[in-house]
C-alpha cells in the first residue's frame, strides 16, 4: 500500500481495551469494523443446531428437540485478524461467526469505509 494510504489507516484506527469473555461481535450482527489482534486470544465460534429425541410420553412416543450449541472454529492470537468478511463481500454484511476474547486483549480496529478505501 502506498504511504499515504498507510497514513489513512493509521490515522483512523481505534485501539480497544477488552476482558476476558468479552463478546466483540456476534454473528448475525451487521459487519461494520475489522480488527487485529496485539495482545491477547480471540476465539471464533459459530452455532451448531443439533437435534435430540426424547420420549414425551409414558405410550413411548418421541419428540425431536432442537437446540443451538456454539462450536469453536479456531484461536487467533496477537498479529491475526478478523472480522473481514463482512466487509468483503458488500452483499451479505451480517457477521458470520461470533468473536469472543479468550483472556485480556488489545485489539485495533479500522471502520469498514476506511478498509474499503485501502483494500
Amino acid at each position: 500500500i502506498s504511504k499515504e494510504m498507510f497514513a489513512e489507516f493509521a490515522h483512523n484506527v481505534e485501539m480497544h481495551e477488552m476482558n476476558q469473555d468479552h463478546v466483540v461481535f456476534k454473528g448475525g450482527e451487521k459487519g461494520d469494523k475489522f480488527f487485529l489482534i496485539i495482545h491477547g486470544e480471540v476465539r471464533i465460534e459459530v452455532d451448531k443446531y443439533v437435534s435430540t429425541s426424547v420420549q414425551s410420553s409414558p405410550l413411548g412416543q418421541k419428540k425431536n428437540l432442537r437446540r443451538s450449541m456454539s462450536m469453536d472454529i479456531g484461536h487467533l492470537g496477537p498479529g491475526k485478524y478478523f472480522g473481514e468478511m463482512a466487509l468483503v463481500d458488500k452483499e451479505h454484511t451480517e457477521r458470520s461467526a461470533t468473536a469472543v476474547c479468550n483472556k485480556h486483549s488489545i485489539l485495533l480496529s479500522v471502520s469498514g469505509e476506511v478498509f474499503h478505501k485501502i483494500f
